[in-house]
């Protein structure tokens, strides 16, 4: 199944109520950038759900967290997903300014999740952003089956940048000890 938002957060969520046998889904969110904040369930849980892929997905830009409670609110439904594909979309703002977002920052993060059959996670141009780089480093704890992460970096990220997102990957805790972590550079 392929959507493509022109709604709200709220319209994506009570569509997942009709699809609860799904089991591939492609959603592009080019027209969500700026949704509700606070998470809530999905009306339904996507046992069924193997394959997942978000584009255009905001996650965040230091000050507000746009796509993060949609994110999570899917993986937190989808217990049995495989894959997982997103590639984000980056703000011109960068967060070098916010580094320490408050208190809220970890509640819309979806740290009470399992992924214990997650295999592949492909994330297309990852900014550098500590949210962006959190998200990496929770998924690379959360996930113990995790065979392959691959990145592909977003073009204004530095060598300098992608050394040091690679040091950080390479060193955070991981709960699968065979996963092969694949750092690329777009052309």
């Amino acid at each position: 199944m392929h959507m493509q938002s022109d709604g709200d957060y709220t319209d994506i969520i009570e569509l997942f109520e009709y699809l609860p046998v799904i089991e591939n889904v492609t959603i592009n969110l080019w027209h969500l950038l700026c949704i509700d904040e606070h998470s809530r369930e999905l009306p339904t849980s996507l046992y069924n759900l193997k394959y997942m892929c978000l584009y255009d997905l905001l996650l965040g830009d230091g000050e507000s967290f746009y796509g993060m409670p949609l994110l999570a609110d899917l993986i937190r439904a989808s217990p049995n997903l495989e894959k997982l594909k997103l590639r984000t979309f980056t703000c011109t703002k960068l967060d070098e300014e916010a580094e320490d977002v408050g208190d809220d920052y970890y509640y819309y993060y979806p740290e009470d999740i399992e992924l214990n059959n997650l295999k592949e996670l492909e994330i297309e141009d990852l900014c550098n952003l500590k949210i962006e780089l959190d998200f990496v480093k929770l998924m690379l704890v959360k996930s113990p089956v995790l065979k392959t992460l691959r990145i592909f970096l977003f073009r204004s990220v530095t060598k300098d940048e992608e050394l040091e997102i690679l040091n950080v990957l390479l060193s955070c805790p991981r709960a699968s000890p065979l996963v092969e972590i694949n750092l690329h550079r777009h052309v």
